[in-house]
């Protein structure tokens, strides 16, 4: 952990880092913004191989809601 001036420790593991373009782009919506999260933050996971049903188990949204956050995400191209 590094600490910070004002006596904050801030870990330099265990947190994701995504693009800011995706966080600010008003265009997507806040549950394919939560998915792509999800999506990011396991994706680094070493010897680890995921698929799409993978990432639905992870969530609690029913299926339709995960496919309209999916589907949205290819069509924004990500």
């Amino acid at each position: 952990m590094e600490k910070k001036e004002n006596g904050v420790f801030r870990s330099k593991t265990g947190f994701t880092a995504v693009q800011n373009n995706i966080v600010r782009d008003k265009e997507i919506s806040l549950k394919a913004k939560g998915l792509y999260l999800s999506i990011q933050s396991c994706i680094t996971m070493p010897n680890t191989v995921w698929k799409k049903d993978d990432f639905f188990a992870r969530c609690c949204e029913g299926e339709k809601a995960f496919e309209s956050a999916w589907n949205e995400l290819k069509e924004k191209g990500f």
